[in-house]
């Protein structure tokens, strides 16, 4: 790559930035015991599964 020419605008502006976001507390449940997918994922009540799938 070439160098940008003197004078020229910065390739990425400085813009006001947000702080970068912190995780959030507790743990992944993915990371707890190495656990799948099926383990945490929300149940739904099979009539609503149905009445989605109809």
């Amino acid at each position: 790559m070439s160098a940008p020419e003197p004078g020229a605008p910065p390739a990425v502006p400085n813009l006001p930035g947000r702080p970068a976001r912190a995780r959030r507390a507790g743990p992944n449940p993915f990371e707890t015991g190495g656990e799948h997918y099926d383990a945490v994922r929300p149940s739904y009540p099979a009539a609503a599964v149905d009445r989605v799938l109809a």
